[in-house]
């Protein structure tokens, strides 16, 4: 066909084959980082979440770590069973505002009396020790007399001593030490307490060392007059050593005839609060000093089982 004088037209087909191939590329490019991106974001964390997964503390480190915070119900805390600042109950030794040392009474036997408001102790039974003070006003309710060697003691005791010492005269028993009021006591006490803080020793440790052989005053028998130190067979010395003289032997065998006890025997440290005194003696009356004496007891645990 004749196209009179004009070219033909034959129209376009569209990119070339190499344009289609290009954008073909770039499309599947396109999905694959479309498919990538949507597999990470569905794909888990593979470390476990420390919180939700992990059991147990590392070695132990959580619970015995002393910033955190423990089972509140656990009473066997050590840290904080016997903090006074945790509110709760003191239960060591501690220096007052006074600058003395006080004993907390948890575990120990006290003793009420007309004094202290609670029933009244027998006279002979008082107990005076590291819990339970000489009762206020207390001297000044007894009279005393002297012994031999001019020492003094309860009026009420004065007969058994005087027989005791008369009976043992064959061993020279006497009285070193008996009677002494507070104000001497007081002496006596930090006299000794300075012996331990010249060596080196805090405050609380001098008093808490220095108690067991001189004892607070008001918290002393001799502070009653109803206890006495003694010697005998050369030995005046009130040491130990005493414990290995024919006078402690039949002191042993015979003081309870008398109404006495060795008030501090060996063994009982840590209930009566004193190193064991073989020349310490306290008058308890006969019937107390036979069973005491019999069933080798100290007297805070007579009277604990007795309940007087």
């Amino acid at each position: 066909m004749a196209n009179n004088g004009k070219r033909a037209y034959h129209g376009r087909r569209g990119p070339a084959p190499i344009v289609w191939l290009i954008a073909l590329v770039v499309l599947i490019a396109a999905v694959v980082l479309v498919i990538v991106g949507v597999s990470k974001k569905e794909k888990p964390d593979p470390d476990p979440d420390p919180v939700t997964d992990v059991q147990t503390p590392d070695d132990g480190q959580t619970t015995d770590d002393p910033n955190t915070t423990g089972d509140p119900g656990n009473t066997d805390d050590p840290d904080t069973t016997d903090d006074p600042n945790g509110g709760q109950t003191v239960s060591e030794p501690y220096i007052d505002a006074s600058g003395l040392l006080q004993y907390p009474t948890a575990g120990h036997y006290v003793q009420a009396d007309s004094y202290q408001g609670g029933g009244e102790a027998p006279w002979n039974l008082l107990l005076v020790n590291d819990w339970n003070p000489l009762p206020a006003g207390y001297d000044s309710d007894v009279s005393f007399s002297t012994v031999s060697g001019g020492k003094q003691v309860d009026s009420r005791i004065i007969d058994a001593v005087n027989r005791m010492l008369q009976d043992a005269s064959a061993y020279d028993l006497a009285v070193v030490s008996a009677y002494r009021p507070k104000e001497e006591q007081d002496v006596l006490y930090w006299r000794k307490v300075k012996q331990y803080t010249d060596k080196g020793y805090s405050d609380l440790e001098a008093q808490k060392v220095g108690g067991t052989i001189v004892k607070r005053p008001g918290f002393s028998e001799h502070n009653c007059g109803l206890a006495m130190d003694v010697g005998g067979s050369g030995d005046y010395t009130l040491e130990q050593t005493f414990a290995n003289t024919p006078a402690y032997a039949w002191l042993m065998e015979h003081c309870a005839d008398y109404g006495f006890i060795l008030r501090f025997p060996e063994g009982k440290e840590d209930i009566t609060g004193v190193i064991y005194e073989p020349w310490h003696y306290r008058y308890v009356g006969e019937e107390a000093a036979r069973y005491i004496m019999d069933n080798d007891l100290c007297l805070e645990e007579y009277l604990a089982q007795v309940k007087k």
